[in-house]
């Protein structure tokens, strides 16, 4: 039984809902932020080995998204990944995208950790998220009637942050999933 997850991102696109859906079915749900102003969320910085104790303190799932401030993810998630796995985490959830395969760049190489690593884990590829239409996307819609991609003239899924939440949430939860990659 899961009783308690850990949602590094938390205030984020997907952590905030990862944690809403958790807490519906009355899941505890730590958000894990570098301000914690709320009792359900824990001060915890990617950079500081100080702060997983707390945020790791009880936990039997997590869901991992990446430090924003970098590529190199794995050289910053990797002390976590060790403490959660000795700890016996039960279940590790990784947020990586569609472009970035096991081993590779970026997440990839989190993935590749994971598999090597952690005895039940999933790692979550989407493609881009639908929100981007109203944020990063909407003034080029407004003013130029055009979406502008690196994927050139290919076509890509957009995906709403709530259903990624919806498929992380399901990982973290169920014990019959994990070892192996969700996409």
């Amino acid at each position: 039984m899961v009783d308690r997850v850990l949602v590094t991102g938390g205030t984020g696109k997907t952590g905030s809902l990862v944690a809403q859906q958790l807490a519906a079915r009355g899941v505890e749900a730590r958000i894990a932020t570098r301000k914690a102003t709320t009792p359900v969320q824990v001060r915890f910085e990617w950079g500081d080995v100080a702060s997983y104790r707390a945020a790791l303190d009880g936990v039997d799932a997590i869901y991992l998204v990446a430090p924003t401030d970098r590529t190199d993810h794995l050289p910053a998630m990797r002390p976590l990944l060790e403490q959660a796995v000795e700890q016996g985490v039960a279940q590790l959830v990784l947020l990586s995208a569609s472009s970035l395969l096991e081993g590779g760049p970026m997440m990839g190489e989190v993935h590749a950790w994971l598999h090597a690593n952690a005895p039940r884990w999933v790692v979550l590829r989407p493609s881009w998220f639908m929100q981007n239409f109203v944020t990063q996307h909407l003034p080029s819609i407004v003013n130029e009637g055009c979406i502008y991609s690196a994927t050139q003239d290919g076509r890509i899924p957009f995906i709403d942050a709530a259903d990624i939440a919806a498929v992380a949430v399901k990982a973290l939860v169920d014990q019959t999933l994990g070892s192996g990659e969700g996409s």
